[in-house]
C-alpha cells in the first residue's frame, strides 16, 4: 500500500478528532520517515482533500466541521504571515541582487536629490525597484506610446484592463468576490489568490503570429484600455519582449492580479510621460534632479521597437551636458560613445547578454555620470564598485579632467 494512503488510513482509524491527536515525532517512527518527509505526505494528502488537521499537540483526522475550520484558519495565518515576510524582503532585493544597471545606480546616486527622471523607460524596472523617497517627484517616460498608455492603465484604471484582457465579465458571484476583496483589500494576501481564485480558469491565449502588429495598429484608436490590452498580449508572447515573433502556451491570467496590484500601488505617484527624451529632460532638468537614461545601445539600434537613428547620440549628449542636475547613462561599450562622453566619468563592466541567443554570452557595458560619484555619495568609494569575490564589478576607466558638475 502507497505510504500516503496507509497513513490517511491509521489517521483515520487511530486519531479522529483532536481529543486523540498523535504527534509527529510518534508518526515518523511509525512510518519510519522523516519530519520533512512526514509533513511532505501530510501537505500532498490535504491537497487531495483528506481532512487532515493538526495543531501543538499533533496530527489527527477532522472528525467536525470546527475542527477542519481551526485547521484552515490556522493555515490562513500562516500564508499571511509568510506573505508579509516575503513582501518585505522583496523590498531589499535591490540592495543585494546584482542586477547590472540597477546595482551600479543604486551605489552612484547623490546623497541628497529632490526629483528622479527615467527618460528612457522601458519595462519599468529602475523605476520600479527604486526605494519610494517621501517629497521626491518620480517621472517615467518612454516614446514607445503603446507602452507608456499600458502603464497609464496599470496605474489609473486596473479593473478595466482585466476586463479588457479577458478576465471579466465573471462567470459567478463568486469570482465577484474574489475581484472585490482584491481591490478593496488595503493590501494583497497570498490565501485570495491561492484558495479563493481556483473558483475558475481564464486564459490569456496568445495571439496569432502574423495577425498581431496588423491588430495592433488597427485597434490602437478604439481606446486605451483595448490598446492598452493589445499591447500586453503583444509583449507577453514575444520573445525577449522585442515584439517581432512570437511563440508560448495559454498564460493564466491569474498570475497578473498580483503583479497589476504592485504596479499600480508602486506607480501611484509616478508621472507618466510619452515624450521625446529631448523634450522630457528640458522640462523635468533642475538643480537637484538626477535624470538616469537608458538609450538604445549604439549599433544595436535594431533591436528596440522605436526608431532611434545614429545621430541621436550626439543630440542626447548634447542636452545632457547642458543640464543642471545630475545625470546617468547606461550604454553599451563603443569607443565612439566613450569618445562622445569625454568630459563624463565613465565607468565599465561586462554583462551577461540576456538577448543573446548563445549560452554564456557577454558584452561591455558603461556608466556615465557628470558627477564625481565618490564625492556626491558619501558612502562610496572605488573599493565598494569591487563584486564580493575581489573580482572588479564597475572599474573606472576615463576621469575627465574638468568635470561637467563639481
Amino acid at each position: 500500500m502507497p505510504i500516503n494512503k496507509a497513513l490517511a488510513e491509521y489517521l483515520e482509524l487511530y486519531h479522529k478528532g483532536e481529543a486523540n491527536a498523535v504527534t509527529s515525532r510518534e508518526l515518523e517512527c511509525a512510518f519510519r520517515m522523516r519530519g520533512s518527509e512526514l509533513r511532505r505526505e501530510i501537505n500532498a494528502l490535504r491537497g487531495d482533500g483528506i481532512p487532515i488537521c493538526s495543531f501543538d499537540g499533533g496530527y489527527y483526522y477532522a472528525a467536525t466541521e470546527e475542527e477542519l475550520r481551526r485547521t484552515i484558519r490556522q493555515l490562513r495565518s500562516r500564508i499571511k504571515k509568510i506573505a508579509f515576510a516575503e513582501r518585505g524582503l522583496s523590498r531589499t532585493l535591490p540592495d543585494y541582487e546584482d542586477t547590472g544597471q540597477l546595482w551600479i545606480i543604486n551605489k552612484l546616486m547623490p546623497d541628497r536629490y529632490t526629483r528622479f527622471i527615467d527618460v528612457f523607460g522601458g519595462s519599468g524596472t529602475v523605476t520600479m525597484c527604486r526605494p519610494i523617497q517621501r517629497g521626491c517627484m518620480e517621472v517615467y517616460n518612454d516614446f514607445n506610446g503603446n507602452l507608456t498608455n499600458l502603464f497609464c492603465c496599470v496605474k489609473n484604471r486596473p479593473m478595466a484592463l482585466l476586463a479588457e484582457l479577458g478576465f471579466l465579465p465573471l462567470n459567478t458571484r463568486d469570482d465577484f468576490n474574489v475581484l472585490y476583496k482584491f481591490f478593496s483589500k488595503g493590501e494583497f494576501t497570498d490565501d485570495y489568490l491561492q484558495e479563493e481564485m481556483d473558483l475558475t480558469e481564464v486564459y490569456l491565449k496568445p495571439p496569432d503570429a502574423e495577425a498581431i502588429r496588423a491588430l495592433m495598429l488597427e485597434r490602437a484608436p478604439r481606446g486605451s484600455i483595448r490598446r492598452a490590452a493589445d499591447f500586453f498580449k503583444l509583449i507577453r508572447y514575444s520573445f525577449s519582449g522585442g515584439a517581432k515573433s512570437f511563440g508560448g502556451k495559454p498564460c493564466d491570467i491569474r498570475r497578473f492580479f498580483h503583479l497589476i496590484w504592485e504596479c499600480s500601488r508602486r506607480l501611484a505617484n509616478v508621472i507618466v510621460e510619452n515624450k521625446d527624451f529631448e523634450e522630457v529632460i528640458r522640462q523635468y532638468d533642475r538643480e537637484g534632479a538626477v535624470i538616469y537614461c537608458d538609450p538604445p545601445y549604439y549599433k544595436a539600434e535594431s533591436c528596440y521597437e522605436v526608431e532611434f537613428p545614429p545621430e541621436d547620440h550626439q543630440r542626447l549628449h548634447d542636452v545632457l551636458v547642458t543640464c543642471e542636475g545630475y545625470f546617468i547613462v547606461s550604454y553599451n561599450y563603443q569607443d565612439y560613445i566613450c569618445e562622445l562622453y569625454q568630459d563624463c566619468y565613465i565607468f565599465r563592466t561586462s554583462r551577461p547578454n540576456s538577448m543573446s541567443q548563445t549560452a554564456g554570452s557577454e558584452y561591455e557595458e558603461i556608466v556615465i555620470t557628470n558627477y564625481d560619484p565618490r564625492k556626491a555619495c558619501w558612502q562610496l568609494s572605488m573599493d565598494s564598485l569591487l563584486g564580493g569575490d575581489g573580482d572588479t564589478r564597475y572599474e573606472l576607466i576615463h576621469e575627465p579632467e574638468h568635470p561637467l558638475k563639481i
